[in-house]
């Protein structure tokens, strides 16, 4: 087993009522892909909807460029009738030793399940090899909420935990596809949506990430993200 530790940016220990969906990143073989839905695995209609999906926007960086490449989203249908968002991968994550940050963020709005509600989504999914490469990562990060998993040493094994100063550590399987979710709540000042016009004072942001685990049988152990 991999002990990960889930870092933000934010403090994340804000209580929410409920949760809202969430937008889940796929790097796959040949398309990357985001799915708005409760978990990573459900797709329960409708998805994607048009005004969702034009304010959607993701771009990836790939070491050692300096500059993001916006990614062109296309909307397609999986079966059921669930809208998705699909663009090709980038030739230079085909190497298999590629370092790289995919990452992008999605406005929905205020929506009746959450008065006075902006609601604000991130995702990502990171390549890394070694520790190091977290630098490159972070550095091309736009995410105002980031959750990342990366290697914890003697840490505590448990499944799931509240994030303490912005810490969470859980146990996750080697070679396993995860998926990381947490949320938190911003006060504001009192502002207009636009979407929907109205005045929110807070703004609920649901950051996920998506990363598949290994370890090196060495001292050093590293977390490695892989392409699936």
């Amino acid at each position: 087993h991999t002990v990960l530790m889930m870092r933000s940016l934010l403090l994340l220990c804000a209580a929410v009522p409920a949760e809202p969906h969430a937008m889940w990143l796929t790097l796959g073989e040949k398309h990357i892909v985001v799915r708005f839905s409760e978990n990573p695995t459900t797709t329960t209609r409708p998805g994607f909807d048009i005004g969702l999906a034009n304010r959607t926007v993701a771009s990836v960086a790939v070491k050692p460029a300096t500059l993001s490449e916006r990614l062109a989203f296309t909307m397609g249908t999986e079966g059921g009738g669930f809208h998705d968002l699909s663009a090709p991968v980038p030739p230079s994550l085909h190497d298999p030793v590629a370092v790289a940050m995919v990452n992008g963020q999605g406005l929905k709005g205020m929506f009746y399940e959450f008065p006075d509600t902006l609601i604000q989504f991130w995702f990502s999914a990171p390549l890394a090899r070694v520790r190091s490469d977290w630098d490159y990562i972070d550095r091309h990060s736009v995410n105002r909420l980031l959750v990342s998993l990366d290697l914890v040493q003697h840490a505590q094994l448990r499944r799931s935990v509240f994030a303490v100063d912005g810490i969470a550590k859980l146990d996750v399987p080697t070679a396993t596809l995860a998926y990381a979710r947490i949320s938190h709540i911003e006060p504001s000042a009192g502002k207009i949506d636009p979407v929907t016009g109205g005045t929110y004072h807070k703004i609920m942001h649901v950051a996920t990430t998506t990363m598949r685990t290994h370890c090196y049988a060495s001292p050093s152990a590293s977390t490695v993200a892989e392409l699936v």
